[in-house]
């Protein structure tokens, strides 16, 4: 259902134009990429401006990743692009649940629309879930992947120095700041400090952008919440506070035990309530384990079922946060000490 509206006539307007024409601007016209008004009209050739802005809010280091798809035409770059999206997604969830579990993750409303419009969550999830997975045998390689997760979407990975840190996992921190640090070298020894301070205005405008088009309504954190149903500023920046607060506890007891589906639920999780913009393509990391536990049949793993129908708006976190903690899943073992 989720997918018609996107491939009517003059209505397919995928997220994956925005990285596209970021990618194609770099070179001669790199000032354009972050005004909002001038990337919107370099993709006038798929979607009108009176279909609302369609900013770029990326870091510059993402670019990096984006850069090689602005090279070839548009439909062949957002075919490449979703295959590889959902090929890194399925190796790195199958590490976690049984390849029933994953089918439904798949088809849930989270991993549809992130496929459907070329969102990056399919990637970022696949970052995360890999670098949990191989965080005790391959930790160097667990902090690249997490390094360019930052890079790609700070948001995303921005507890991820916490979790290390609680974990001991000194090898991956030091792979993860070692990477998100030559990304951030290279980005800037290829289109220079310019672009970093563009960056800034733009995700300092980014919040009424997203109020202007009404996206508050489709948002899964508290505070969206608190925007769409237009209540006191206190109380939105209060259930921020409480949500990042909880959001750290919640990591920090996570990464003192083994269990890797947990850690990705904390991680991911906690990442996301700390963040004050989120929509419903960035469950898709939480997808595989809500499915797994859904399809348990046991009664908080049904409460998972909640999160993966995507009617569970702000309230999708804490449904698959109580299911993934409550539930006995394998591999549970003693505190890290």
């Amino acid at each position: 259902m989720l997918l018609f509206p996107q491939f009517q006539t003059g209505a397919f307007r995928p997220d994956f134009s925005v990285f596209w024409t970021g990618a194609r601007l770099i070179g001669a016209n790199a000032d354009q990429i972050y005004d909002a008004q001038a990337m919107t009209a370099a993709q006038s050739w798929l979607t009108s401006a009176e279909n609302g802005l369609r900013p770029f809010v990326y870091p510059p280091t993402a670019l990096l990743l984006f850069y090689p798809f602005g090279l070839i035409p548009f439909y062949v770059a957002f075919f490449a692009w979703t295959s590889l999206s959902l090929a890194v997604f399925f190796v790195t969830a199958r590490a976690f649940v049984s390849s029933r579990a994953l089918i439904l993750a798949v088809a849930t409303p989270a991993v549809v629309l992130s496929l459907a419009t070329g969102q990056t969550s399919l990637l970022i999830a696949g970052a995360i879930m890999g670098a949990v997975a191989m965080l005790e045998r391959k930790p160097i390689l667990a902090g690249i992947l997490l390094g360019a997760a930052a890079a790609l979407k700070p948001q995303a990975a921005i507890l991820v120095p916490l979790a290390l840190f609680v974990g001991r996992h000194w090898l991956a921190q030091f792979a993860f700041f070692v990477t998100g640090i030559a990304l951030v070298f290279i980005a800037v020894l290829l289109w220079g400090f310019a672009l970093w301070f563009d960056w800034y205005q733009a995700i300092s405008h980014f919040s009424s952008i997203v109020t202007g088009l009404g996206l508050n309504i489709d948002g899964i954190t508290f505070t969206m919440l608190a925007k769409a149903a237009t209540w006191p500023a206190w109380l939105a920046l209060s259930m921020q506070v409480v949500a990042i607060i909880f959001g750290c506890a919640l990591v920090m007891w996570a990464f003192r035990w083994q269990d890797k589906s947990v850690r990705v639920v904390a991680l991911a999780s906690g990442s996301l309530l700390c963040s004050p913009y989120a929509l419903i393509y960035d469950l898709s990391v939480l997808m595989p384990i809500a499915s797994s536990l859904f399809i348990s049949g046991r009664l908080m793993g049904v409460f998972a079922g909640f999160a993966i129908t995507g009617l569970a708006g702000a309230f999708a976190l804490p449904a698959v946060i109580a299911s993934s903690l409550t539930e006995r899943l394998p591999g549970r073992t003693t505190p890290v000490i």
